[in-house]
């Protein structure tokens, strides 16, 4: 079982150090997105609703609170998703990741 945990640990690391020098921030915060609405999400009739804040997110994805803030009203002012407080219901994932 240590093993296995120290393989997924290092994976993710590693995937994570990947997307940090490959990717762009958007496309990190797509991911992520589509990430936590996969494994985390609730799934609704209006899309997946995602419980969290813009400060974890912006850790999850490595990128700035100014550019989670920015992105994410980009999306919603392109309808894609709708940002409450503390919450995110993506309406049309496939649309994140083609950014």
């Amino acid at each position: 079982n240590a093993l296995g945990i120290i393989l997924r640990t290092f994976k993710e690391f590693s995937d994570r150090h990947i997307a940090l020098l490959s990717a762009s921030a958007e496309r990190r915060l797509a991911r992520t997105l589509t990430s936590l609405g996969a494994t985390s999400g609730r799934i609704l009739p209006a899309g997946v609703e995602i419980d969290i804040t813009n400060r974890d997110l912006g850790s999850l994805a490595d990128v700035g609170l100014y550019t989670v803030s920015r992105q994410l009203r980009h999306w919603a002012r392109h309808g894609h998703l709708v940002k409450h407080r503390q919450r995110i219901l993506v309406r049309r994932p496939e649309a994140l990741l083609g950014a």
